[in-house]
Order: structure tokens, then C-alpha cells, then sequence
């Protein structure tokens, strides 16, 4: 989290640390069992508006993030897609008028504002138009001064691309990127491929023409002269002539007349056919894509596969119309040979670009459905290699994300789907937040332009989040308290795993925790700085479903330890202390939180597993420090031997 990004106004960022007295006995065993089993909490329980400490200045306060995103179609990219200030900044860098420059973020907050939680797509052009008109209302500029503002905007409205939208953050969000950059892969892969479909629909609508002529007897002049300049093009008419001749006859046989046919309207179908994208499964309600058909099977997966078999086919179908009409127009076609080779033709023998072509298939799911059985036909489709995008939603503040509809949860440690997608080896996997859309464009193109099946982990705003917290605020502290770690895992991009893992975009990668200070006004009036790393439990902390796991402390003793030091005692101490988190009430005070063992195995399990993909980036690696270790002793070793060499020479 940036905490530069906050607006300059609202909450005083400076705590107070109220006075406190020693826990009584009774009260310090109230807090041992609410520890142990959260059905055994004090009265009173967690009141609304605690915040992690570190969050405190963020309360009730707008946060400057890259939302909402200008998205727009793009001749260069699949997408073209930027921040909200970079979008400004792009539009205002050849502005000559001061007061557009001078007023930018101003102008950045009423876009903000105008478009909010939007249900629609808002059109760039007009919002920013708007979002100057309020701007504007607010500014005391002279004559000169407005027409130069309204020449500069004008200016900055055209420059944006026509169908340019601002796309807010929801919890459909991420989806709608991904869709839109599936469906503009499609389409430029296809719009590439339209002008020789044509031709070769004109050469074989020419062929079956010069197969007719032939049958009457006409003569290879004549036959050139009945196709055409189009044809002449095309097809070699002394070939052709020539060719039944070679074979045995002068004209095509009924079966090849037949499938020249058929290639034909396998061409034509495609010309005809519309661009269409499925999504199956789980996606939210709410999500209405143009272009996209939705479906929602009990087996996502399963019917991800039915769906792009289906789709596949019919593009086989039109590669081997393609491949047909080629080898007539050349003369070449054999059908004993060439016919069993046609007729196999399949996705796996198609290359990167004809992939394209395959309209694409989202099979969206949650870590729920997976855990609940949705698992073996998700390794079924990662194993028979299809490109099909595989979506997983999570909220990474759910406690218990993989919790059924009926309240068991199925795992005691957290359910990571991004890592077992990693056990297939050959899928594309990614795990990013929305929070980062950089990131998340960055994976969206790589794995759709993946020859593989390829798995995105997407973290979704719940609209149970606290008011008081900015959505994108709450999903980075996701990302920082390492319940959403970011990484990518591409098996294109190398043999070795140090070229197929990415592992960036996570804060402090090098620690287990990332640290934040906060100012504190201790009783008597002095003001210190405190370190407070923010856990996986502060994280939690911010989720209102996990409230009953967290509970304020009212006082001080020695058995109470900060939850990142209780993390690292010994099982036999740890199981005698209470470990507590620094959170904020809306009065702004400092408070202990105690957490239940729920929660603290939780945060453990967090930098278990963040550890663990430390070690696969290659950082805080065993193997690696030993290798160092011995290569550091190794050269001492030899330069204390040549040391000693030197001084025996010397005394000599």
C-alpha cells in the first residue's frame, strides 16, 4: 500500500495510546479461552470500525489507485488499457494551458467520483467533458483563462480512441478484462485470416467452375478464359487441365467434387459466422459481456472441454478447407495421401496463430467448488493441454475459502489453487489482484497467447467490505499481509524453473512480513514512531465474517505478545501466550486485538507458504545460502593457503 496515496484530508494519522491497567486473573482467563475457541468470547465481542493501525490514516479517505481504468480497443495491443492518472497525464502532456496542468488532480477526482461503482461501461469521452464542466465550476478563471481550459479539454476529449470506456472497480472487473482481452485476440487473429478465406472461397467457387468446363470438353485457353483474371491468379489452368489427364480422367471425381464442395462452405460458414466467446461456471450474477454467451453446468470444467471441442472443430474444419482448395488450385492434391492427413487435422497439430482463431472458453470456478470435487476434471483439462482459460475467484479475506454451502470447511490449512494448478507443470498459472491491473493485463495476454491450458487465480471486492476501507485498499493489504501473493509460473518461457516462475509485484519480497510505522501519542503527551509488521491477520481483521475471531484487549500483561513474535516462539511458550494484533478504533486509539488460534495458525500457514515461494524465486533459498556458504569458506580456505605459502617463501 502507498501511503502517499491517501487524500491530504480526514483522519489524523497520529494515535493515541490510551492509559492501561494490569489484566485480572479472571479477565486474562476470559481472553485464554476466547483464544483457544472463539465460542468462548467476552462479552461485547468486536466493535464496528476496528481497523489495523496501519490503516488508520486511510479511514473514510478517497485513495488515489489506478481505477477507474480507461480500456479501448488497440490496432497495436490486444487492448489498450491505462490508469486513470497515467491516462491524464498521457492526454495532458502537449496541453499549453496552466490551469488544465495545475488541476489535474482535481480533475483525476470528479472522474473518479463521476464513474464510482458504475454498473455500466461510462464513456470515456463524456465523463472527462463532465468531469471538467464541475471542475471548471469550481475555478475562478478569467475570460482567456476558460477558453483556453475549454480548447485544452476539447483537444484532450478527441485525442482519446472512440470506443475508449472507463471501467470501475467490481467485483466483475477482472472478468471484463479478461473477455475483453480474449474477444480482441480473437478478433485480430481472425481479421487477419479473412482476406485469404476470401480468395480461397473465390478459387474454389473457380475450381468446381474450371471442373464443369473440363466436363464439357473445353480447352485450357478456354478454361483460362472462363476463370477469369481472379483465376489466372490462383490456379494453374494448364495444370489443372492436364491433371485429370495424368490421372485418369478429365474432370474431378465425384468424391473430390464433393469435398471441394464442402471446403467451400466451411469457408463461407466462417465468413458468415459470428465472433462468440463462451464463459461457463461461477461468475458472478451481475457479469453481462457483449460477445460473450454465459452458462452456468454443475461440471464447469468438464463442460469447459465439450465447449472447446466444439469450438475447435469447427475451425478444423475451415484449416482443412484452406489446405484443400490450396492443393487443387496447385495441382497437387493426392487423395490417398493427402486424404488421411486432412481428414486428422485437430487443434493439437495447429500453430500459435491458428489457435487464435478458436473462439475462447473461460471456465470460471472458486476454491470451494474445486475442494468439493470440481478438482479432477480441473487436472483432467490442465493435463490434456487445451487453451482454455480456467478463472478461480477467491476472496482472499475468507478465513475459509474453501467452506461449503453448508458450513464445513474442507481444509485446516488454506486451499491454494495456484499451487496445485503448479503440480500439472505444463498449464500457464497465474495468481494476481486487480489491485495490480498491470500485472493482471500482463498475464491475460500471455496466457491466452499460450499454446497450453492456462489458470488464473483472481481476487474479487466482496461486498461484505468495510465502508471505512477504499476496495482496492482492501485487496492490496490482501496482498501485502501474503493471504494473495502475486506470481506467475509460463512454461514458454524456458527449460528452467528461475525462467518460468515471475515473482514480482509483492512488497518486501525478502521479508516475511512488510512493515509499516505509525505515529503513536503515548498518555503524557510525547509523540514515537512504532514498527508494526502487517500480518495475514491484520489482513483478516478487515473481513466483517471473520469479526467473531478477533477480540480488543483492555489492559496489559506480560503473557501478551505481538502475533509476528508469538509466531516464532517455541510450540511449549507459544501455547502460553496470547498473541495480539495494534489496530485502530474510529476514536482514534491504539487498541490490542487478541486473535484466536484459528486466526494465528492461519498468519503461520500465510508465511509458511510464503516462504515457500521465496524459495522456488530463489530468495531466502537453503540450498542457494548453503552453496554460498561453502563457495565463501572454500575461497577463504585457498586464500589462507596461498597466504601462508607466500609468507613461508618470504621467510626463506
Amino acid at each position: 500500500m502507498n501511503r502517499d496515496s491517501a487524500s491530504s484530508q480526514g483522519t489524523d494519522p497520529v494515535l493515541r495510546q490510551p492509559e492501561e491497567t494490569e489484566l485480572t486473573s479472571d479477565r486474562l482467563q476470559e481472553l485464554r479461552r476466547f483464544h483457544w475457541s472463539s465460542e468462548d468470547a467476552p462479552e461485547g465481542g468486536l466493535e464496528p470500525g476496528i481497523l489495523p493501525a496501519s490503516l488508520h490514516p486511510y479511514r473514510n479517505r478517497p485513495v488515489r489507485s489506478d481505477f477507474p481504468l480507461f480500456v479501448a480497443s488497440s490496432d497495436d495491443d490486444p487492448v489498450l488499457c491505462r490508469s486513470l492518472p497515467a491516462l491524464l497525464e498521457e492526454l495532458a502532456s502537449d496541453v499549453e494551458s496552466r490551469p488544465v496542468r495545475d488541476n489535474l488532480p482535481r480533475l483525476e477526482a470528479a472522474i473518479r467520483e463521476a464513474v464510482g461503482g458504475s454498473a455500466e461501461f461510462p464513456e470515456a469521452g463524456s465523463v472527462l467533458r463532465e468531469a471538467a464542466d464541475s471542475v471548471l465550476g469550481e475555478l475562478d478563471l478569467g475570460e482567456s483563462e476558460e477558453e483556453s481550459w475549454s480548447e485544452a479539454l476539447t483537444g484532450m476529449v478527441e485525442a482519446l480512441p472512440p470506443d475508449g470506456v472507463f471501467l470501475p472497480l467490481r467485483s466483475t472487473t477482472s472478468l471484463e478484462l479478461l473477455a475483453a482481452v480474449a474477444r480482441n485476440r480473437m478478433v485480430r487473429a481472425r481479421r487477419s485470416f479473412l482476406p485469404e478465406v476470401r480468395e480461397l472461397a473465390d478459387t474454389a467457387e473457380l475450381l468446381l467452375q474450371a471442373d464443369r468446363e473440363a466436363r464439357e470438353g473445353r480447352e485450357p485457353g478456354a478454361l483460362r478464359a472462363a476463370m477469369g483474371a481472379l483465376g489466372g491468379r490462383f490456379v494453374d489452368s494448364e495444370a489443372f487441365s492436364g491433371l485429370s489427364r495424368r490421372r485418369g480422367g478429365r474432370e474431378l471425381s465425384e468424391p473430390r467434387r464433393l469435398r471441394l464442395r464442402e471446403a467451400k462452405e466451411s469457408l463461407t460458414s466462417f465468413l458468415e459466422s459470428p465472433d462468440q466467446g463462451r464463459i461457463l461456471g461461477r461468475a458472478p450474477t451481475s457479469l453481462e459481456i457483449d460477445g460473450w454467451t454465459l452458462s452456468r453446468p454443475d461440471d464447469v470444467c468438464s463442460a469447459a472441454v465439450e465447449a472447446f471441442d466444439e469450438e475447435a472443430e469447427s475451425v478444423a474444419r475451415l484449416l482443412r478447407a484452406m489446405r484443400r482448395i490450396r492443393l487443387e488450385a496447385r495441382g497437387e492434391l493426392e487423395p490417398d495421401r493427402h486424404g488421411p492427413w486432412l481428414e486428422s487435422l485437430s487443434w493439437e497439430g495447429f500453430d500459435r496463430d491458428e489457435l487464435g482463431l478458436i473462439p475462447p472458453v473461460v471456465a470460471v470456478t472458486t476454491p470451494g467448488a474445486l475442494a468439493s470435487g470440481e478438482m479432477p476434471s480441473l487436472s483432467r483439462l490442465l493435463l490434456s493441454g487445451r487453451p482454455v482459460q480456467v478463472v478461480v475467484l477467491v476472496d482472499p479475506l475468507e478465513i475459509d475459502p474453501t467452506e461449503g454451502e453448508d458450513g464445513d470447511t474442507v481444509a485446516s490449512y488454506r486451499f491454494e489453487p495456484a499451487f496445485l494448478a503448479l503440480a500439472h507443470r505444463e498449464a500457464f498459472v497465474q495468481q494476481v489482484s486487480v489491485s495490480r491491473p498491470e500485472e493482471l493485463l500482463e498475464g491475460f495476454r500471455r496466457g491466452l497467447t499460450a499454446t497450453r491450458s492456462a489458470v488464473h487465480v483472481l481476487d474479487v471486492v466482496s461486498s461484505e467490505a468495510p465502508e471505512e476501507i477504499d476496495p482496492w485498499l482492501r485487496l492490496s493489504s490482501a496482498v501485502e499481509g501474503r493471504l494473495h501473493p502475486l506470481f506467475l509460473f509460463d512454461p514458454e518461457a524456458g527449460g528452467s524453473w528461475a525462467r518460468r516462475l515471475v515473482f514480482r509485484g509483492n512488497p518486501a519480497r525478502e521479508s516475511d512480513w512488510v512493515d509499516h510505522t505509525i505515529r503513536v501519542r503515548r498518555p503524557g503527551g510525547t509523540e514515537e514512531t512504532l514498527s508494526v509488521p502487517y500480518t495475514a491477520a491484520d489482513s483478516l481483521l478487515l473481513s466483517p465474517r471473520a469479526a467473531d475471531r478477533f477480540f480488543p484487549i483492555d489492559g496489559s500483561h506480560d503473557d501478551l505478545v505481538p502475533l509476528a513474535e508469538w509466531l516464532d516462539l517455541e510450540a511449549d511458550e507459544a501455547a502460553t501466550r496470547i498473541p495480539f494484533l495494534r489496530a485502530a478504533d474510529r476514536k482514534g486509539r491504539l487498541r490490542r486485538i487478541a486473535v484466536t488460534r484459528r486466526v494465528a495458525v492461519a498468519a503461520r500457514d500465510r508465511v509458511s507458504f510464503w516462504r515457500t515461494l521465496q524459495e522456488l524465486a530463489g530468495i531466502r533459498n537453503e540450498h542457494v545460502d548453503a552453496a554460498a556458504r561453502r563457495a565463501r569458506e572454500e575461497t577463504l580456505a585457498t586464500a589462507k593457503e596461498e597466504w601462508e605459502t607466500i609468507r613461508a617463501r618470504h621467510a626463506e
